[in-house]
């Protein structure tokens, strides 16, 4: 998980807090319901970031931002 956080900070400075946070729970296993909890946001801004996110990806909008994340920090 903290090289999973590392390599999200290094490789994707681009990347505004609130979705490296989002990022973090999702890791973490945190459905969108536990992260609006936890971060104090509604479910609704929580998918907004997520969009966000596979906006600056370039993922559509059924793609596993973790697991692209997982294969794009693994390569060399």
């Amino acid at each position: 998980y903290s090289i999973f956080v590392f390599l999200t900070v290094t490789n994707y400075p681009n990347f505004k807090p609130k979705e490296k946070e989002l990022l973090y729970l999702t890791k973490a296993g945190l459905s969108t319901s536990e992260i609006s909890k936890v971060s104090n946001a509604s479910i609704s801004a929580v998918k907004s970031t997520r969009y966000r996110i596979r906006k600056k990806l370039g993922l559509d909008s059924n793609a596993d931002i973790i697991a692209h994340l997982e294969t794009s920090l693994s390569k060399p």
